[in-house]
């Protein structure tokens, strides 16, 4: 990934990247992290960092695409607009910096040329509906920004919808109604995780296209409210939508390994097939990650697991294939 001279030793010129043994190099696609926002406020930067995810990571995968989210804590909510515009320069400043080794990707001929130039993909998100500040135009001002998913909530209430944390939450206000009805027009992807049971349906019953859930597991697996029941599952994979699995401890369950991971694996697999599942792991958003997994670079042991148990074509599917899919219909 890392560009040189010699078209053949054009990635990996870290050397303890060029130690790692694989038998292939594996393609990624990530729907979720939260990387810009943390090194933002660690002041630390986008080609290496004390974080889950950096281009020095990333660039173990075959030209990897990345969903980059905007998220904003408490205290950037005072004028969540204009802090989200602050986010968003601070991504194409990092993206500038490091133009050898990443681009940012709006369409999906974006992305491929992106692939064409051995360039990592970097899709531009948003985390929260507050960013939209109670004014629908804004969605179109993110959108020629850049800006491809938004997730209508955080676990709080805003101005689209209640997330799950809101008691007795009503879902989707008509404002958010009304947004998922112009990110659909716009092509903006919809993503409903952290979205209360009620918002997922209004979502549902009125999404003209495909959506997710970018980082979200099975509640049957692990009964947290921020995961989806079997028929929400459902509901995702008949309107050709994707759900990207999160690594979070809290999110997979007692045994919060690389097996515990497995077992949603398993479970969507047996109730919806391998074709709706990708990776939405919530680097540099969460905590603590199930064990065996410091960071992306570690989801190569993932990838060996279900290579091991499904086959080459499921994994791929996983890692790169369903969401590659995706992309190409909604970008």
């Amino acid at each position: 990934m890392f560009q040189m001279s010699s078209k053949n030793c054009n990635r990996c010129v870290f050397a303890e990247l060029r130690k790692r043994e694989v038998l292939f190099l594996i393609k990624l696609i990530d729907s979720h992290c939260d990387t810009i926002t943390k090194i933002f406020i660690n002041k630390e930067n986008l080609l290496e960092n004390t974080g889950h995810l950096d281009i020095k990571k990333l660039s173990l995968y075959e030209n990897p695409l990345q969903f980059f989210a905007i998220y904003l804590s408490d205290e950037y909510l005072d004028d969540a607009f204009k802090h989200t515009l602050k986010f968003i320069d601070y991504f194409y400043e990092q993206i500038g910096a490091n133009g050898k080794y990443i681009n940012s990707a709006g369409s999906y001929e974006e992305i491929l040329s992106n692939r064409e130039n051995n360039l990592i993909s970097a899709v531009l998100a948003i985390e929260g509906g507050e960013a939209v500040s109670d004014n629908l135009q804004n969605i179109s001002v993110f959108y020629e920004l850049g800006v491809r998913l938004l997730t209508l909530t955080w676990n709080h209430r805003n101005c689209l919808g209640d997330g799950i944390g809101v008691k007795d939450g009503k879902g989707l206000t008509d404002l958010g109604k009304k947004a998922v009805e112009k990110m659909n027009e716009l092509g903006m992807i919809v993503d409903v995780s952290h979205l209360n049971e009620s918002g997922f349906w209004d979502v549902y019953g009125i999404a003209q296209k495909p959506f997710i859930a970018s980082h979200s597991n099975s509640y049957t697996i692990c009964n947290h409210p921020r995961n989806l029941k079997d028929d929400q599952i459902e509901a995702v994979a008949k309107t050709g939508g994707m759900i990207g699995l999160n690594i979070f401890t809290n999110f997979v369950g007692e045994n919060a390994s690389i097996d515990g991971l497995m077992k949603h694996i398993d479970y969507i697999i047996n109730l919806v097939g391998d074709d709706f599942l990708g990776l939405g792991c919530d680097l540099d958003g969460i905590t603590s990650a199930v064990s065996g997994i410091s960071d992306v670079s570690d989801l190569v042991k993932l990838y060996q697991i279900i290579n091991g148990k499904y086959g080459r074509v499921t994994a791929d599917k996983i890692f790169f294939d369903n969401y590659d899919r995706f992309l190409e219909k909604m970008l």
